[in-house]
Formats: C-alpha cells, sequence, structure tokens
C-alpha cells in the first residue's frame, strides 16, 4: 500500500508531498479540495 508520494514540478519550482492520514503539501504549504463536485468546474486537464 502506498504511504508517501512525491512531485517535483520543474519549471513551475513546486515540490508536491502527500503522505497517508497526514495531508498533502505543495512547497510546505498544505493543500486543501474545493467544495466543487464533477469534473469540468476543477479546472483538470
Amino acid at each position: 500500500m502506498l504511504e508517501f508520494g512525491v512531485i517535483y514540478h520543474c519549471t513551475e519550482e513546486r515540490l508536491y508531498t502527500g503522505r497517508r492520514g497526514r495531508g498533502a503539501f505543495c512547497n510546505g504549504q498544505r493543500l486543501q479540495v474545493s467544495g466543487e463536485t464533477g469534473g469540468a468546474p476543477c479546472g483538470l486537464s
């Protein structure tokens, strides 16, 4: 089971990390989910 993940976006110098039960972060700042439902308003492509 995956416990920890890391993604580095080199062109934007952003380090995304996540750990099961501890949340997700971008450059040390906690990420939060929005209240949006469905895919279109979320800006995913």
